[in-house]
């Protein structure tokens, strides 16, 4: 790492001996020769890569076989992960609160005395269990959510391509 470090430094000073010689040099010159290192000829301090701004006019994007699949178990995911907590001992639930909060750190202790008296599925454990179910759903019942994905794609297309032809999409795109 250092032998790069040094390398980089020679590189940077032959710079500074080339463009400053026998001219006083700042701070700045030294940290934006340090900035540009490295970069193509291409780049360019004020090209900046820009966010592409999304059309409101556009028809909603398709989702994925997944999202279709969390979409419609939800509400049976959070049942049941709510009755599994409604059967755990408070040892469990306290264990299992100290799992969900590991990552809090502002005022974690009253946020797992708050989820023990009351637990309830968090938005994370959700997700988890959701991809957990989705990861060891058979091929058969996968089908089931492939085939929603793709008439919903098959519907963004048609709306997409209906959309084009329309001034808004023209106004958006000039």
């Amino acid at each position: 790492m250092s032998i790069v470090i040094n390398r980089v430094f020679e590189a940077v000073f032959e710079k500074i001996a080339d463009d400053f010689s026998g001219e006083e040099f700042t701070a700045k010159d030294l940290m934006k020769l340090f900035n540009e290192y490295g970069k193509d000829d291409s780049e360019s301090d004020t090209e900046t890569k820009k966010k592409k701004k999304k059309d409101p006019n556009a028809p909603k994007m398709h989702n994925s076989a997944y999202i279709h699949y969390g979409q419609i178990n939800r509400e049976k995911i959070i049942s049941t992960m709510n009755e599994e907590y409604d059967k755990m001992s408070p040892d469990d639930l306290s264990n299992k609160a100290d799992e969900i909060f590991k990552k809090v750190k502002k005022d974690k202790d009253q946020k797992i005395s708050d989820w023990i008296a009351k637990p309830k599925a968090t938005q994370t454990e959700i997700m988890k269990r959701c991809g957990i179910e989705w990861k060891n759903l058979s091929e058969k019942k996968m089908s089931k959510y492939k085939n929603i994905a793709e008439k919903d794609k098959v519907r963004y297309t048609t709306a997409f391509d209906k959309y084009k032809l329309t001034d808004d999409y023209k106004n958006f795109n000039n």
